[in-house]
C-alpha cells in the first residue's frame, strides 16, 4: 500500500494474509486408503504432528520452537507466537462414530487458543530507504557472485568472511563454556547418583525391616482381637447362664403357685360352664317365644294401620264436602248482604235528591216569607225522622237474618267437629267459627259504615 505525504514523499506498507486449509488427521484403516493416497495421508498426519509439537512448545514456553521441521510450520511462523493476528476454526462432527476425532480436535484447538501473539501494525517505510536496502542487498549478492566466479571453489567476500569467523569464534567460546558446564554437571550428577544409590539401599533395608515388623504386629493384633472376642463371648455366656438359672428358679416357684390356683379354679369353671349351658337353653327358648309374639304383633299392627288409613281417607272426603258446602253458603250470604246494601244505597240516594230539591225550593221561597220557611223546615225534619226509622228497621232485619244464618252454620260446624279426630281439622273449623262470629256480631257496624 502506497501513501504520499504533503511534502510529496512516498511511503510504502507491505502486509500478508495467509489462508491455510489444514486437513484433518486420517485413519488409514477406517478410510481404506492405499498406495499414493495412503502415502499422502501419512504426510498430512506428519505435518499435523509437527504443528502440534510447535503449539505444545509455545504453550509450555520452551527454549526452542521447532518451526523448521516442516514447510507448514515455517510458513505459519508469524501466525504462531509472532506479530500477526491469527484465527483458528475447528470443524467438528456431531456423529457418535467420530467421537475420538472430535475430542482430539477440541484438544488441539484448546491448546492453540493458549498461544499468545503480539500483533503489530504494518509500519510505513519511506520509498527511498526501501530502495537503498534493496540496492545494498543486490550489491552484496553481486560481489559474492563475482568472487565465486573468479575462483574454482566457493569463495566469499572479506566482509562476509570476517562475519563468519567472528560468529564461529563466538560459537566456539560458547561451546567450550557449555562443555565445562556439562562436565561439572556430570560430576555433580555422579555424586548425586552415588548418594541416591546409598540412600535407596538404606531405604530398602529399612523398608524390609518395617514390613517384617508390620507382619508380626498384624499377626499379634489378629491374635489379640480373637482372644478379646472369645473373652467377651465367654463373659456374655456366663452372665446369660446365671440370669437363666435365676429366672428358672423364679419361674418354677411361680409355676407351682399357678398350678395350685389352676386346680382350684378348674372345679369352679366346670360348675360355671354347666350354669352357662342351662342359661343358653333358657335364652334360646325365650328367643323362640319372642319371635312368635313378634310375628303375631306385626300382623296386628299392619291391620290396624290399614284401618286407620281408610278412616282417615273417609274423614278427609267428608271434610272436603263440608268445606265446599260451607263456602257456597258463605258466598250466598255475602251476595244477599251486598244486594241489600245496594238497594239501601239507591234508596238513600233518592232521598238525598229529594232533599236537595226541597232545599232549592226553600231557598227560592226564603224571600217570600219566614213562615213558609219554618213550615218547610218542619217537613224536612219529619222526612229525616221517617228516613231514620226506615233505615233502622232495615238494619234490624239484616242483623236478624245474619244471626239466623250464623246459628245454622255453627250447628253444622259443631256436628262435623264431633266426627273429626285430627288436629288439622280442629284448627280449620276454629278459624271458620271465628269468621262466622265476626260476621254475626258486627253486621250493623259494617252496614252503618257503608251508609
Amino acid at each position: 500500500m502506497k501513501r504520499a505525504t504533503d511534502t510529496g514523499e512516498e511511503y510504502v506498507s507491505a502486509g500478508k494474509l495467509n489462508l491455510v486449509d489444514l486437513a484433518g488427521s486420517e485413519n488409514i484403516q477406517r478410510s481404506g486408503a492405499e498406495n499414493k493416497r495412503a502415502a499422502e495421508a501419512g504426510l498430512i498426519n506428519k505435518s499435523l504432528l509437527t504443528l502440534g509439537r510447535v503449539i505444545n512448545a509455545l504453550v509450555e514456553k520452551g527454549s526452542h520452537i521447532p518451526y523448521r521441521e516442516s514447510k507448514l510450520t515455517r510458513l505459519l511462523q508469524d501466525s504462531l507466537g509472532g506479530r500477526t493476528k491469527t484465527c483458528i476454526i475447528a470443524t467438528l462432527s456431531p456423529a457418535k462414530s467420530n467421537l475420538e476425532e472430535t475430542i482430539s480436535t477440541l484438544d488441539y484447538a484448546f491448546r492453540a487458543k493458549n498461544i499468545r501473539n503480539k500483533p503489530q501494525v504494518n509500519s510505513m517505510v519511506s520509498k527511498k530507504t526501501l530502495l537503498k536496502e534493496f540496492t545494498a542487498e543486490i550489491e552484496k549478492l553481486k560481489s559474492e557472485l563475482i568472487a565465486t566466479r573468479q575462483r574454482n571453489g566457493v569463495y566469499l567476500t572479506a566482509e562476509s568472511y570476517e562475519e563468519i569467523t567472528t560468529e564461529s569464534e563466538s560459537r566456539r567460546i560458547l561451546s567450550e563454556e557449555q562443555k565445562d558446564k556439562l562436565d561439572t554437571m556430570e560430576v555433580n550428577l555422579r555424586n548425586k547418583v552415588e548418594e541416591l544409590f546409598s540412600l535407596t539401599s538404606n531405604f530398602n533395608l529399612l523398608k524390609k525391616d518395617n514390613e517384617a515388623t508390620k507382619t508380626v504386629l498384624e499377626g499379634t493384633k489378629s491374635i489379640l482381637e480373637k482372644t478379646e472376642a472369645v473373652l467377651s463371648y465367654t463373659r456374655q455366656n456366663f452372665a446369660e447362664d446365671t440370669m437363666l438359672r435365676k429366672a428358672h428358679e423364679s419361674t418354677e416357684d411361680k409355676l407351682a403357685n399357678v398350678g395350685l390356683g389352676l386346680i382350684s379354679t378348674l372345679g369352679q369353671t366346670t360348675s360355671d360352664i354347666n350354669g352357662l349351658r342351662s342359661k343358653i337353653r333358657r335364652k334360646s327358648d325365650l328367643q323362640s317365644v319372642n319371635r312368635r309374639n313378634w310375628a303375631s304383633s306385626r300382623t296386628h299392627v299392619v291391620d290396624t294401620t290399614r284401618l286407620v288409613e281408610d278412616r282417615l281417607d273417609s274423614f278427609q272426603e267428608q271434610q272436603e264436602r263440608l268445606l265446599s258446602g260451607l263456602s257456597y253458603k258463605m258466598q250466598e250470604f255475602v251476595q244477599d248482604e251486598l244486594q241489600k246494601l245496594v238497594e239501601s244505597k239507591h234508596f238513600l240516594h233518592d232521598k238525598a235528591q229529594s232533599f236537595e230539591e226541597s232545599e232549592k225550593e226553600v231557598n227560592e221561597q226564603n224571600a217570600r216569607s219566614r213562615d213558609e220557611m219554618n213550615e218547610v223546615l218542619e217537613e224536612i225534619k219529619t222526612l229525616r225522622e221517617d228516613v231514620k226509622e226506615k233505615v233502622g228497621t232495615g238494619l234490624n232485619d239484616l242483623s236478624e237474618a245474619a244471626q239466623r244464618i250464623s246459628a245454622g252454620i255453627m250447628n253444622e260446624v259443631d256436628s262435623f267437629q264431633t266426627q273429626v279426630d285430627r288436629p288439622e281439622s280442629f284448627v280449620g273449623f276454629s278459624l271458620i267459627r271465628h269468621i262466622a262470629t265476626y260476621f254475626i256480631c258486627q253486621p250493623r257496624k259494617r252496614l252503618q259504615g257503608h251508609v
